[in-house]
C-alpha cells in the first residue's frame, strides 16, 4: 500500500497517514529528523498536507527489521497518539475532528529505505462514546422538531420512540415534521460499531395541542359567545390565547331559579376544560344550578373567583377574610409533589422567605368584605398556601362529596385564586383589578395546564444544572466587573441575578437576566453578595453565593 504523493524529504521513510480531518490544523514540523520515523496528515482532496516527526523522548529510531506501527483516536475525539513499537512517538491534542475516513500505511516518495514489507493490518475500536446528548424538545401540534446527536466511533445509529426502533431514522439526526400528540413521549439513540452499542440519554418531546376552554363569566351576551374585549377577565382570555388555546365565553342566566340546559351542559362538556371566572355572577351558582355544576359537569373545571366561593356552593371555600392588595407569597404545600415541582420549581428564589416558597402572587383575594376564604371541604388536596396560612391553590378528584355530601363531584375540580371581582366600592371594572403578576401568569398557566390533564404532572425534560459557578470578585469604584455563569438543561434556560447587601436579596430585574451579569460602574452599593438563579419548564437551580468587595 505504498502511499505516493509529492511531499518527500530525502530517505523519508513515513509509515503512517490519515486523512480528511476537515477541521483539524497541524502544523508541519520545521526541521525534519531523519533518524526518525514519519508521519502525515492529509485534508479534504489533500489541498493541505503537514508532516511531522513520530519523535517523542524515548521514541525508537529508524532501523531495519520489523516494527509495529500504531495510531490511536482517544474516544474523546479531540486527542490522536502515534506509537512505533508500543512507544508513544507523537501525540496531538485540542483537534476538533469532523471525519476520518482514511488510514495510508507505506513509504514516502523517493524513499531510499530499500524494500519494505507490511505484514498486517488491523483496525480496532471501542463502543462508541456519545459526545453531545439530544436535547429535551417542545413542539406545536403541526410543528417540526429535530433531535440531534454527536458522538466518536459511530458508525450505525438507530433511534427509538417509546422503546420502539423508529424506521428509517438511521443518521446522527433525526427529523419529525407536522407532530401530534403520537409524536409526544421518550427517545432515545443507539450509536453502534463492531464493538458494540452506546445509548444516548433518553430524552421527551412534549408536543403542545392547543385545548378548548370555556370561560364562564356574567360580561356579554348570555348563552355562548367569542371572547369580549374589555371585560373584568379580559386579560385572562388574552393570556390563555397567546398560550395557544381556543377561547369562547359562556353566561349563563343570573338567576337563582333558572337551571342550566341540557344543551349547554352537553356544548360545555365537549371542552377539554371550563374556567369560572372572576367576574361570574354568584347568583345562578347560589342556586339550583349548583347541583348541576357539582353532578353533572364532568370536565375538568377551574374556579378562580373567591366571590364564588364564600357559601361553598361549588365546595370550595367557605369562612374568613384574607389579606387584600399586597403581594402575597406563595408556599408549596408539599415540595416534593409532581404537582407542586411543576408549579413552583421554575419560580423558586433566594428573594423569597424560606426554601419553598416561590413568588410574589398579587392579590389573592377580595376585599375583606363579601369575599371568604377558608378550609376547604373533605377531599381536597392544598397545593399552596398565601403566607403559609390562606389556601390559594386546591385540587379535588372526581367524587369528592361536597355540599355536606349532597354532591358528588362529576370531574376534576381546581380551586385557583386569581384575583378580585370588585374594587373598593364594589363596583365591576371593565379592565379588570388586581390581576396576577408575571410569575403569577406563568403559575396561572401551568395550573391549566396541570387541571386540563385532571392534576398529573407532564414530564417536561431535564431540569438546569450549573456547570460554571459564579466568581467572586475585588472590584474598583467606577470600573465595569463581569459575572457569569453557566448552565444545561431542557432550553430555553431563564436566568435571573439577586444582589443582597448583607440583609436582603434583591431581584435586579432589568440588568440581571443573563447568564452574564455586567455592572458598567461599580459603587459602593453594588458591593455585597451575589447569586443566579437558573430555570427552565422542568425547575431550577440556584447558583453558589459570590461576594463582590
Amino acid at each position: 500500500m505504498p502511499n505516493g504523493g509529492s511531499v518527500a524529504n530525502g530517505t523519508l521513510g513515513q509509515l503512517i497517514a490519515f486523512g480528511k480531518y476537515n477541521s483539524v490544523t497541524l502544523p508541519g514540523d520545521t526541521a525534519y529528523n531523519g533518524t526518525k520515523y514519519q508521519a502525515r496528515a492529509g485534508f479534504t482532496s489533500n489541498v493541505n498536507i503537514y508532516w511531522f516527526n513520530l519523535d517523542a523522548p524515548g521514541s525508537p529510531s529508524r532501523s531495519v527489521g520489523w516494527h509495529k506501527f500504531t495510531m490511536e483516536r482517544l474516544a474523546s475525539g479531540s486527542a490522536i497518539n502515534f506509537y512505533v513499537d508500543g512507544i508513544l512517538s507523537r501525540a496531538i491534542t485540542d483537534v476538533a475532528v469532523e471525519s476520518f475516513d482514511s488510514l495510508v500505511l507505506g513509504f514516502g516518495a523517493g524513499s531510499t529505505v530499500g524494500d519494505g514489507w507490511i505484514d498486517g493490518v488491523e483496525v480496532s475500536s471501542g463502543a462508541p462514546t456519545i459526545t453531545t446528548q439530544p436535547l429535551a424538545a417542545t413542539a406545536a401540534a403541526g410543528g417540526n422538531v429535530s433531535f440531534r446527536v454527536a458522538d466518536v466511533g459511530g458508525i450505525t445509529y438507530q433511534w427509538t420512540h417509546a422503546g420502539t426502533n423508529i424506521l428509517g431514522a438511521n443518521s446522527t439526526t433525526l427529523n419529525l415534521s407536522g407532530v401530534t400528540a403520537d409524536n409526544a413521549g421518550d427517545y432515545t439513540v443507539i450509536v453502534g460499531n463492531s464493538a458494540g452499542d452506546t445509548t444516548s440519554s433518553t430524552v421527551t418531546l412534549d408536543v403542545t395541542v392547543p385545548k378548548n376552554i370555556v370561560f364562564v363569566s356574567d360580561n356579554g351576551p348570555a348563552g355562548f359567545s367569542g371572547p369580549t374585549a374589555g371585560t373584568v377577565d379580559d386579560s385572562f382570555v388574552t393570556l390563555l390565547q397567546n398560550a395557544g388555546h381556543s377561547v369562547i365565553r359562556f353566561n349563563s342566566d343570573n338567576s337563582a331559579a333558572v337551571l342550566l340546559t341540557q344543551a349547554e351542559m352537553d356544548a360545555l362538556n365537549t371542552n377539554d376544560l371550563i374556567i369560572v371566572g372572576r367576574a361570574a355572577g354568584s347568583a345562578a351558582f347560589g342556586g339550583a344550578q349548583g347541583a348541576q355544576w357539582n353532578t353533572l359537569i364532568t370536565k375538568p373545571l377551574m374556579v378562580q373567583s373567591v366571590f364564588l366561593t364564600r357559601s361553598n356552593l361549588l365546595g370550595w371555600f367557605v369562612g374568613t377574610d384574607a389579606n387584600n392588595r399586597v403581594p402575597m407569597p406563595l408556599t408549596a404545600v408539599t415540595p416534593t409533589d409532581p404537582e407542586n415541582a411543576y408549579l413552583f420549581d421554575l419560580f423558586g428564589t433566594p428573594a423569597m422567605n424560606g426554601a419553598t416558597t416561590v413568588g410574589n402572587f398579587d392579590e389573592v383575594n377580595g376585599q375583606g368584605t363579601s369575599h371568604t376564604f377558608n378550609d376547604p371541604v373533605a377531599g381536597g388536596n392544598i397545593l399552596a398556601t398565601g403566607n403559609g396560612t390562606n389556601k390559594v391553590i386546591v385540587e379535588f378528584p372526581p367524587g369528592t362529596p361536597v355540599r355536606t355530601g349532597t354532591h358528588v363531584l362529576g370531574g376534576y375540580r381546581m380551586f385557583f385564586a386569581s384575583g378580585n371581582r370588585e374594587p373598593t366600592g364594589g363596583t365591576v371594572p371593565q379592565a379588570g383589578a388586581d390581576n396576577l403578576t408575571a410569575i403569577g401568569e406563568a403559575i396561572f398557566l401551568r395550573a391549566v395546564n396541570l387541571a386540563i390533564h385532571n392534576g398529573v404532572a407532564p414530564n417536561l425534560g431535564e431540569p438546569p444544572v450549573i456547570t460554571s459557578q459564579p466568581s467572586g470578585t475585588n472590584a474598583c469604584t467606577g470600573l465595569p466587573i463581569t459575572l457569569s455563569a453557566t448552565a444545561t438543561g431542557e432550553n430555553p434556560l431563564s436566568y435571573q441575578w439577586f444582589h443582597s447587601d448583607g440583609a436582603t436579596f434583591t431581584n435586579l430585574v432589568t440588568s440581571g437576566t443573563n447568564s452574564v451579569l455586567t455592572i458598567a460602574s461599580f459603587q459602593a452599593t453594588d458591593a455585597g453578595f451575589y447569586a443566579v438563579l437558573v430555570a427552565n419548564a422542568v425547575g431550577s437551580v440556584t447558583s453558589s453565593v459570590v461576594a463582590v468587595t
